[in-house]
């Protein structure tokens, strides 16, 4: 106990000590005490305008004679749609042209069976692209004739002829 009550009394004569040796704290002259500078505001300075710019569109337009990768890509999408029936051989052919036609008439789009960016969006983009309706040919819709009874061949029958008398 009286090492603790040593430490505390050496303690208060160290804190006092200092305090003493400090210098004395005075306030500063209000004449010394310096301004704040005005804060300057600037005008708002407007964004730059972002003018949008057209992006390139990622499809290229297809014609009568194209052949490659990207036709092969439209007939897919036509023969999933149900406007073409021949098979995906990457040549835009009077087929394919007619199958474009038919998707463009079916879908409100200008009829000119050329595969262009407007036919290509609405043929990938759209969600409410139409598919083709079935096939309907010019003319009468050939209807199944119902199979009848072969006639029976007509074989000459064995008449029996009367002999004459000789006279």
């Amino acid at each position: 106990m009286d090492l603790i009550k040593t430490l505390l009394v050496y303690m208060i004569m160290l804190v006092s000590a200092g305090t003493e040796a400090a210098p004395a704290v005075t306030p500063i002259p209000p004449d010394q005490i310096p301004t704040p500078s005005p804060y300057v505001t600037q005008a708002p300075t407007l964004a730059p305008t972002v003018v949008p710019t057209a992006t390139p569109s990622p499809y290229t337009t297809l014609y009568v004679g194209d052949r490659g990768e990207s036709v092969k890509k439209v007939q897919r999408r036509l023969k999933e749609l149900g406007y073409l029936s021949d098979k995906v051989d990457g040549i835009y052919g009077q087929n394919t042209k007619k199958a474009v036609e038919r998707f463009q008439y079916y879908n409100s789009l200008s009829v000119d069976g050329i595969a262009g960016k407007a036919t290509q969006a609405v043929l990938f983009e759209s969600r409410n692209v139409v598919t083709a309706p079935p096939y309907i040919t010019k003319g009468p819709t050939p209807s199944p004739t119902p199979r009848m009874p072969a006639k029976p061949k007509r074989t000459p029958s064995l008449v029996a002829v009367k002999s004459r008398p000789d006279s």
